[in-house]
């Protein structure tokens, strides 16, 4: 299981992730949205594709682009296509083996 936490906020849970170039991308389905909120913010890889962000947002904290996916990548890299990977900014990542 992998959780990833802002400020003691869960903003996802799950067994199906997918490592790639050092983020966990996690499904959307496994996401906590509530917390989430579009951003305009884009940027563009030439493999991943078009990049959206999302802020995080609650009645005490506004955190800009910390979340983001590719909703159009490369063939070689489908298995990120709309997944949620957050930057640096997310207080912890917890790792629990359910084995």
């Amino acid at each position: 299981m992998l959780k990833a936490y802002y400020d003691n906020m869960l903003l996802c849970a799950t067994e199906d992730f997918v490592m790639k170039d050092g983020h966990y991308f996690f499904p959307p389905e496994r996401v906590n949205f509530s917390l989430l909120v579009k951003s305009e913010t884009h940027t563009q890889l030439p493999h991943l594709g078009k990049a959206n962000f999302y802020d995080l947002k609650t009645d005490r904290i506004h955190e800009k682009d910390i979340a983001w996916y590719y909703p159009n990548t490369d063939a070689t890299v489908k298995n990120i296509e709309n997944f949620i990977t957050f930057n640096i900014k997310i207080d912890k990542i917890d790792v629990i083996n359910t084995d």
